[in-house]
C-alpha cells in the first residue's frame, strides 16, 4: 500500500507530486462535450494558488458534485498537482467537505482566501492584552472581554472592508490593533504636552473605544465566503450602529454606567472621518476625535499602499486615484538626494491636475 501522502498547503505542492490540501471550491462550471458527455470543470484554491480538477460523467464524485458542492465550500483532498500548458491542474483521488474536527490537522478558512500575514488570534491576544494594560480593571475591561469571547469565530474572520483597506480575512483585528497602538501614541503625546488638557478626556474609554471602534464589522462582513462581502445588515444599516448594537447587548451584563456607556456609543457612532465613510455624526468629545484620527490615518495610509500595490503601469504616479483623490507618488527618491531632484523625470506622467 503507497504511504499516505503528507497534508500541504497547494501552493506548495510540486508538479506530478501528490499531496493532501485543504481548498475552497471558488467556480463550478458545468458543460457537455461534443458528443453530449457531462462534465464539471471545477476551480479549487487555497489563499496562495488556484488549479482545476475535472468530474466526468462516470466520476465516482459525480453525483456529489452535482448535487452537494456548492461554491465556497471548504474541503479535504488527497490530489495528485500537475503543471500544463493550460495552467495547474488537480487530480481528485479523494474528497469531502472539511469539518471542525479539521481543525486539529491545521485547518482554517483562511487558509484557502486571502487572510492576513499572522494569524489573527495573535492580533486578538494582542488587543485583550492592550485592554488589560490601557483600559484597566472595570466595566469597560469586562465588557471588551464579553463581546471577544462570545464573537471570537467571527473576529478572527472579519475583514475591515471589500475594497479600501484590510480586505483580507481577518483584516479587521489587524487593523484595530494599529488603530489601537496609534491612538495610545495620541493619548501619551497630549498628555505630556497639554496638561491642562489631559483632564478633559478618558484615556481607558478612548482605548476601550479603539478596541470597539470596528466591532460591527462582525455583523457586516460575512466570514463565510471567498472574497469580502456585505451581509443584509451591513449593506442596510452600516457597522458603527450594528457596533452600537453589540455594545449595548452586553453593556448590562458588564455593569457599565449609562453615562459612560453614551459616550463609548458616540465614539462607535463618530469615528468614520465622514457621513461617506459610515459616521453617523461628527465627533463631538475628545476620546471620539482622538479615535477618529488614529482610524483616519491607518485607514488612508493601508488604503494608499493598496493603490500602489496594485498599479502595474509605467511612470511615477498610480493611474488610480488614492483615497484622498488623487493619484500616488509611486517612486522612491535616490539615497540622498533631497525630494524631487532624482529618480525618474518623465513629465508625461499624469498627475491630480490633469485627471
Amino acid at each position: 500500500m503507497d504511504q499516505k501522502p503528507k497534508t500541504r498547503a497547494l501552493a506548495d505542492l510540486a508538479n506530478n507530486q501528490e499531496g493532501i490540501v485543504f481548498a475552497a471550491l471558488a467556480a463550478k462550471d458545468e458543460g457537455h462535450t461534443r458528443d453530449g458527455k457531462p462534465y464539471y470543470r471545477l476551480t479549487f484554491q487555497d489563499a496562495r494558488r488556484r488549479a482545476q480538477a475535472m468530474i466526468w460523467r462516470d466520476s465516482p464524485f459525480y453525483d456529489l458534485c452535482r448535487g452537494e458542492w456548492r461554491v465556497g465550500d471548504f474541503f479535504k483532498m488527497r490530489i495528485l498537482y500537475k503543471e500544463s500548458e493550460y495552467g495547474p491542474k488537480i487530480e481528485i483521488r479523494q474528497i469531502r467537505k472539511a469539518v471542525e474536527s479539521d481543525q486539529r490537522d491545521g485547518f482554517s478558512p483562511n487558509l484557502c482566501r486571502p487572510a492576513t500575514p499572522v494569524d489573527p488570534s495573535i492580533y486578538l491576544d494582542e488587543l485583550l492584552s492592550l485592554a488589560k494594560e490601557r483600559v484597566g480593571k472595570g466595566p469597560l475591561l469586562t465588557l471588551i472581554q464579553r463581546i471577544f469571547k462570545e464573537n471570537r469565530p467571527r473576529l478572527l474572520s472579519a475583514p475591515s472592508s471589500r475594497s479600501h483597506h484590510h480586505t483580507v480575512f481577518g483584516g479587521m483585528l489587524q487593523h484595530t490593533v494599529t488603530v489601537t497602538k496609534i491612538t495610545i501614541a495620541l493619548i501619551d503625546r497630549f498628555k505630556a504636552d497639554y496638561p491642562a488638557g489631559a483632564k478633559l478626556f478618558s484615556p481607558p474609554l478612548t482605548v476601550a473605544g479603539a478596541i470597539l471602534h470596528e466591532i460591527g464589522k462582525i455583523d457586516q462582513m460575512r466570514g463565510d465566503t471567498l472574497s469580502p462581502t456585505h451581509t443584509l445588515a451591513g449593506e442596510l444599516i452600516g457597522y458603527p450602529v450594528l457596533g452600537r448594537d453589540i455594545v449595548r447587548r452586553h453593556a448590562q451584563e458588564a455593569k457599565l454606567p449609562p453615562e459612560l456607556q453614551l459616550r463609548l456609543e458616540h465614539i462607535l457612532l463618530a469615528h468614520p472621518a465622514s457621513p461617506e465613510w459610515g459616521a453617523a455624526l461628527g465627533a463631538m468629545s475628545l476620546e471620539a476625535a482622538i479615535v477618529q484620527l488614529a482610524d483616519y490615518s491607518d485607514s488612508v495610509f493601508a488604503s494608499s499602499l493598496r493603490t500602489i500595490a496594485g498599479d502595474h503601469a509605467s511612470g511615477e504616479f498610480t493611474l488610480a486615484r488614492g483615497p484622498l483623490g488623487h493619484p500616488l507618488l509611486k517612486d522612491l527618491p535616490p539615497a540622498g538626494n533631497p525630494a524631487g531632484t532624482g529618480g525618474n523625470t518623465n513629465t508625461n506622467n499624469n498627475t491630480g491636475n490633469n485627471q
